[in-house]
């Protein structure tokens, strides 16, 4: 996968994390029920006793979505972790505003002081040309 795929992929990465935590919340729903029992100990008075828990089907379903939403934080932090490793920092800021917060070109442009859409798209196509000619080759 190269760098571009890789950014192209953040957002819908924290999307599908958020997704997956809501799908989760859902499969907490506990049920509950009420059942007799008794004292241990002598009269051995029988009283009600209310009982939760989860539906045995849920915990297979909660493995695998929170085996899928770690995998997925991994992915996450990689691409932090690649922001954070690009020392120019306007390239950071033109990854950050165009892969982080989902900002078109045009509103990319204004945000970092220009006033044509294509200065920070070439700008950054060239940075990952070189990187990944150079930095990361195997890529």
């Amino acid at each position: 996968m190269t760098i571009k795929e890789m950014l192209e992929q953040y957002e819908s990465i924290k999307a599908e994390i958020q997704d997956l935590k809501n799908e989760s919340k859902k499969q907490h729903i506990p049920l509950t029920d009420t059942v007799t029992g008794s004292s241990v100990n002598f009269p051995y008075t029988k009283h009600s006793i209310s009982i939760k828990g989860i539906p045995e089907e849920c915990y297979a379903t909660e493995t695998v979505i929170s085996e899928k939403i770690r995998e997925l934080e991994r992915e996450r932090v990689q691409i932090e972790s690649f922001l954070d490793s690009v020392h120019d920092s306007q390239i950071r800021r033109i990854i950050r505003l165009k892969y982080i917060e989902g900002k078109t070109w045009q509103q990319v442009a204004f945000r970092t002081g220009s006033h044509d859409e294509q200065i920070p798209r070439k700008k950054l196509g060239r940075f990952i040309e070189m990187y990944e000619k150079y930095e990361n080759p195997g890529l």
